[in-house]
């Protein structure tokens, strides 16, 4: 008996099959980015509506400033201490009265120092860098009196401290952590001159989330040491307890923050209730996404949204930048961010009114964004009582702490009109639409792909029986289309210099030019033969060498921060592999 063996064999093919599948591909590529793009847009339309918020110019502060602290004392905004031009530390405080800036004496700088609004009526304000250019920290406690609109001082820290946070336990004892460039600790305002020391931390950290998870309790941590270095291990110290770490933590980090904070802000709970609730953003390790997180009593709940927080808007990269600061009022909460390119300012709705009570609940997200201010600087918004957003003072960006603004702007997240529900609701009602019309252009799609494909196919009666040299492919296309996409790449680095903002991701260029992160990352590596980050540090190398051939009086400090590095070993090592010497080095050679 003869048995058929034809099906175990493996199936040989011809080059003409080869060239018919590579040319098909190539002609795939194009109506699959068309997909991605439908998808895209259909998605953001249906699931993260945006629009444009109303801006509102209030009274310049008198003295310009940044790293001061900002708070709502009584119907009045104050702001205290601080850095002016020329990063030189500032003793004086203002409060807006009448529709007027009127300026205060404050007893100490509390240059990047913390603020905690008491049971009292009363704000203490402390630590801070004690010298010009961010050096040195401060022992000082001073306290604001609302009722007489006077600052005196008051006590001492029990360790020096800058980039510090503090929050007020139910028995009116104030929690203090955190440090910079020092070492850590935590400690308690009892209302005596001196603090009390009460243990010593598992990792130093600085500008550390603080929550509450009993009234008597509270839990402490950061992503980033003293120094703003990323830990490996993400540690949490309780203030009764011993240290513990968080399953979350592995695939989640807590979000940098870029500038003076306080975690009370974030609080959604009731204290009368032994609900200790907040809301904290944080990114994911991998593909740089951003989710809310709601930590309540200490357990930490990934929030399910109603679509992805956006990177991108209005062909701007946004980088995030605040805490998540919420509106008990109205049930909200908002995320701020801007972007290097067109220094807007972008608001991200968070409608946590469902995520109170259930932690599996929706949450529908609304993006806001404002008109380029190119005058209105980075630090700690604040919210006032009819429930706006209020920005005094701070830095530009790319990051400059030698010409802080004395800007100040209202943007009304208080509104109605701009956070309402209804608002979101009538944009998800055209979800039908965007679905037919995303229908309709998936079935045009299938019609393109199906000429391709007649279009390519070899014809079988004429297929050759032997292999000749001239039907192998050519990878000439595909080297083409690198070639042509890291072309657009370096114009767009140039021009718009997106590698000076810090948080730079693949998929913020990917975005801008309407390809997939894959494709940026293929081409950097195969035109440039490196990563994306060798990539984006190769940039920043190149940028501060100009500026130290410019400005040689800069210090490097000052150099790296601008360059858009996000630490100083970073900066070194990047810079030695780049020229074989340390910036030092160069700069004298």
């Amino acid at each position: 008996m003869t048995i058929d063996n034809s099906f175990s064999k493996k199936k040989q093919y011809s080059r003409a099959d080869i060239r018919y599948f590579f040319y098909t591909f190539a002609g795939m590529k194009q109506i699959i980015c068309i997909i991605l793009l439908i998808i895209s847009l259909t998605t953001t339309a249906q699931n993260c509506p945006e629009k444009k918020v109303t801006v509102e110019r209030l009274p310049n502060l008198n003295t310009p400033r940044s790293g001061h602290v900002t708070f709502v004392a009584g119907d009045e905004v104050v702001v205290v201490g601080g850095h002016t031009t020329g990063f030189v530390p500032t003793a004086t405080a203002e409060r807006l009265s009448n529709g007027k800036w009127e300026q205060m004496a404050s007893v100490y700088t509390h240059d990047e120092g913390f603020a905690v609004r008491m049971q009292s009526g009363k704000v203490l304000i402390g630590g801070g860098h004690i010298q010009p250019l961010g050096i040195g920290n401060l022992f000082s406690l001073e306290e604001y009196d609302i009722e007489s609109h006077t600052l005196h001082g008051y006590g001492c820290l029990d360790k020096k401290r800058c980039w510090a946070q503090g929050v007020e336990l139910d028995s009116g004892k104030v929690l203090i952590s955190g440090n910079w460039f020092e070492e850590d600790g935590i400690e308690l305002y009892e209302g005596k001159v001196n603090n009390t020391f009460v243990k010593a931390v598992r990792q130093n950290r600085a500008m550390p989330y603080i929550f509450l998870t009993a009234k008597d309790n509270a839990i402490i941590f950061s992503p980033i040491d003293e120094r703003a270095r990323q830990h490996d291990t993400i540690w949490i110290d309780h203030l009764k307890g011993e240290p513990t770490t968080e399953p979350l933590f592995t695939t989640w980090r807590p979000l940098p923050l870029g500038c003076t904070h306080n975690s009370e802000y974030s609080f959604i709970g009731d204290r009368a209730k032994g609900d200790y609730s907040y809301l904290m953003a944080v990114e994911d390790t991998l593909t740089r996404h951003i989710a809310i997180v709601k930590v309540t009593n200490g357990q930490f709940s990934l929030l399910k949204t109603a679509s992805d927080i956006p990177a991108v808007c209005q062909g701007d990269s946004i980088s995030w930048i605040s805490q998540v600061i919420t509106d008990q009022q109205r049930e909200r909460g908002y995320l701020i961010g801007t972007s290097i390119k067109s220094k807007r300012f972008y608001i991200l709705y968070i409608m946590y009114k469902e995520a109170g009570v259930n932690n599996d609940a929706v949450m529908p997200l609304m993006l806001c964004y404002t008109d380029p201010m190119p005058d209105v600087g980075i630090t700690a918004p604040i919210l006032t009582q009819d429930g706006n957003l209020l920005i005094a003072g701070g830095i530009p960006l790319p990051v400059n702490n030698f010409e802080p603004f004395a800007t100040v702007v209202l943007i009304h997240t208080g509104d109605g009109e701009t956070g309402d529900s209804g608002g979101i609701a009538s944009t998800y009602g055209s979800f039908i639409l965007w679905l037919v019309l995303g229908l309709i252009a998936l079935t045009v799609v299938g019609f393109m792909a199906y000429k391709v494909y007649k279009a390519n196919k070899p014809n079988e009666a004429n297929k050759p029986n032997e292999l000749n040299e001239t039907d192998e492919p050519q990878p000439s296309q595909l080297v083409a289309d690198n070639e042509e996409l890291m072309g657009r790449i370096d114009k767009l680095m140039e021009s718009d210099q997106l590698f000076l903002n810090t948080e730079l991701k693949v998929a913020d260029i990917a975005q801008v030019l309407g390809v997939n992160s894959r494709y940026v990352s293929d081409s950097i590596k195969v035109c440039r033969n490196c990563s994306f980050a060798q990539y984006l540090n190769g940039k920043r190398v190149e940028y501060a060498k100009r500026m130290m051939q410019q400005s040689p009086d800069k210090k490097l400090s000052e150099v790296w921060a601008i360059s858009g590095f996000s630490n100083e070993s970073t900066f070194f090592r990047a810079f030695k592999s780049a020229t074989g010497v340390t910036p030092n080095e160069w700069k004298n050679g």
